[in-house]
């Protein structure tokens, strides 16, 4: 059996969303996001990135399906397939419990 994730930016929550606060979205899960987007400083990349990028990781993934709404967030799909986290970073990000 395996695991075909849709929307792994979790419908925009995890490409950055902090930047955009005017979100209702954000404000209820501020301290998750915060969490989730520290160790994406930390790493140097962008945390729409860290999300496909921690994807191949996980052994039950097969593939993945993700949605644009615009014509910047392919190159982010593609940026997430040029990032490479190490165990360290796996670890870390594994710790979060993502935004509830």
């Amino acid at each position: 059996m395996a695991l075909i994730p849709y929307s792994p930016l979790h419908a925009g929550l995890l490409a950055g969303a902090l930047a955009a606060s005017s979100d209702p979205r954000v404000k209820r899960h501020h301290e998750q996001l915060f969490a989730y987007e520290s160790p994406c400083r930390d790493l140097g990349t962008l945390p729409a990135a860290v999300a496909v990028a921690g994807l191949p990781h996980n052994p039950v993934v097969a593939s993945t399906i993700v949605g644009v709404m615009t014509i910047d967030e392919p190159h982010l799909d593609l940026v997430g397939l040029s990032v490479r986290l190490d165990d360290a970073a796996m670890t870390r990000l594994d710790a979060w419990p993502g935004p509830g």
